[in-house]
């Protein structure tokens, strides 16, 4: 009996080993990492609701895409110039902070001072400028509430700039290869307990409030608290690595590791590197699929969460703030199922599992916002509102979407490359992520852009016919580049069971 239980209790300690790997002398350095990951997503999920419930409470869903071409897009290329310069000018902890309190700085001046008196902020056009050019009404919306189009463009620069890069880039410069292969995961974990926390304390706050001032003023102080847990974090790390490790050039954590720097590559240079690797191509195809049909049914389905809520922030806000909390429950489901998932399943399985998921839950989302009037779905509507329950089915498409792409999805996009030469892991891989997701992403703003501009009398709804069709045909691409990809990693000798 006790030898049975000696047995059981080592058999747990060596499962809470793999769980959570982190040897005795790493734990401080691990925690303040795991803390500044949870707290700059739990800012980034915050301000990313907030931006969505201000455009859809005080303008309309259609003013999204405009903001994401005309300011997002060019914006977000200047300022990554600046922060190249930034980079060689201030040392790395000095522009992490000048740059988290400056984003911080915005969002408390925009509670306190823009937002009580956004009404006469407000630029007016005449009337009589929408009606001479109808193509340009939504592009007049955004230049007239330039301060809400502002904020929209701060939430969607801090994901850029603070996560993306800042973040990373510190936890890449302080962190050996031997540690990232046990740190990392549990990295992704960390962000998605922050995106969790968001959810729930911004549906709080929301429900709490009986304005949606005092919501947003609450939103802002619990990420000027999460910011300041960032800062101390940062602070106590620095220390605990040391000051001249953080903020030197070279990596003196690893300093025997061979060195690996960044692969730059041009816009013209990635399209002549996709054109000359068919397996570059149909990644490329892959990402587009994804990004495009992703950014097509958010805007349709924001414009549904903005008549079923009637433009209430708080009902807006909590509804969001649901999502992003399943989306974080069931992300951190399918990484510990996607482990067994990708060891069981041949890689073809694996990879159709993602557009299987979007096909059928974005097909039932189209279909039923097509024939949402008939009476053979009158059963199926949920509080009283056929737009409501597409608001409910398209929550299903995105937690359904989110949670599986950042496990299933790019686990399988990731091992494609494992197979290839050198120069396709490292130039096509940016080719293919300049492309594919940064492309992609605005692709489905220029699309929405464009039939707006041709039917500017129409809403995102009208247009959900012609919207489907094009979803239609990403999902083909989707499964044409799976399916090719597969036959390419046979081709090359590789055993169609690759995650074993």
């Amino acid at each position: 009996m006790k030898l049975q239980f000696s047995n059981m209790l080592a058999l747990t300690k060596q499962k809470l080993k793999e769980l959570c790997p982190i040897h005795p002398g790493e734990w401080a350095k691990f925690i303040y990492m795991f803390l500044i990951m949870a707290s700059v997503v739990y800012v980034h999920t915050t301000v990313k609701t907030l931006k969505d419930v201000l455009i859809l409470s005080h303008l309309s869903t259609e003013v999204i895409s405009a903001i994401k071409m005309w300011l997002v897009l060019p914006i977000s290329l200047a300022v990554m110039l600046v922060y190249m310069k930034l980079s060689d000018m201030f040392k790395r902890s000095t522009l992490f902070h000048l740059l988290m309190w400056g984003f911080i700085g915005f969002f408390v001046l925009f509670a306190v001072l823009i937002y009580p008196n956004y009404r006469a902020l407000t630029i007016h056009f005449d009337a009589s400028l929408v009606y001479s050019y109808p193509f340009l009404k939504y592009i007049l919306i955004m230049i007239s509430n330039w301060h809400f189009a502002l904020f929209y463009l701060f939430a969607e620069l801090w994901v850029t700039i603070i996560l993306s890069i800042s973040v990373w880039q510190a936890i890449n410069h302080i962190t050996a290869i031997e540690e990232s292969k046990r740190f990392y995961p549990l990295m992704g974990l960390s962000a998605n307990i922050g995106m969790m926390i968001a959810g729930f304390c911004s549906k709080y706050f929301a429900t709490h409030n009986s304005s949606w001032q005092g919501t947003l003023n609450t939103s802002i102080a619990s990420i000027t608290i999460a910011a300041a847990l960032v800062s101390w974090s940062l602070v106590k790390l620095v220390n605990n690595i040391g000051d001249q490790t953080f903020n030197s050039t070279v990596n003196v954590v690893n300093d025997s590791a061979p060195k690996k720097t960044k692969t730059k590559i041009s816009f013209a240079d990635s399209v002549r590197m996709i054109f000359s690797s068919r397996a570059v191509m149909l990644i490329v195809l892959l990402l587009l699929s994804y990004n495009v049909s992703l950014n097509l049914i958010e805007g349709i389905w924001k414009k549904s969460i903005e008549i079923s809520c009637a433009g209430n922030a708080n009902l807006i806000q909590g509804f969001l703030s649901q999502v992003n909390a399943y989306i974080s429950e069931f992300s951190i489901v399918l990484s510990i199922v996607g482990i067994y998932i990708l060891k069981a399943v041949s890689w073809r399985t694996a990879a159709m599992i993602t557009p299987a998921l979007f096909t059928i839950s974005g097909g039932i989302f189209f279909l039923y916002l097509i024939f949402r009037d008939a009476s053979m779905l009158q059963a199926f509507i949920i509080g009283g509102s056929a737009i409501y329950t597409a608001s409910i089915v398209g929550a299903f498409h995105n937690i359904s979407a989110r949670s599986s792409k950042h496990t299933i999805y790019d686990s399988t996009k990731e091992m494609v490359y494992i197979p290839l030469s050198n120069d396709i892991k490292t130039k096509g891989k940016a080719a293919a992520e300049l492309i594919g997701s940064r492309f992609g992403k605005g692709s489905g703003a220029f699309i929405q852009q464009c039939l707006l501009t041709i039917f500017p009398t129409m809403s995102l709804l009208d247009l959900t016919p012609i919207l489907s069709v094009i979803f239609l045909l990403l999902m083909v691409a989707w499964f044409y580049s799976t399916i090719e990809l597969s036959k390419l990693l046979k081709n090359l000798g590789i055993n169609e069971v690759v995650a074993k």
